[in-house]
């Protein structure tokens, strides 16, 4: 498995998170997620 394509995905994965909570106006913090 290629480990820089598995973070690639996790970094994606967090930007979705975040562009998602901040859609519906949640506090990330709630979810131990930093921004």
């Amino acid at each position: 498995m290629n480990i820089q394509n598995t973070q690639n995905k996790i970094l994606l994965t967090n930007k979705t998170l975040k562009n998602f909570l901040k859609e519906f106006d949640v506090d990330a913090t709630d979810y131990g997620i930093e921004i």
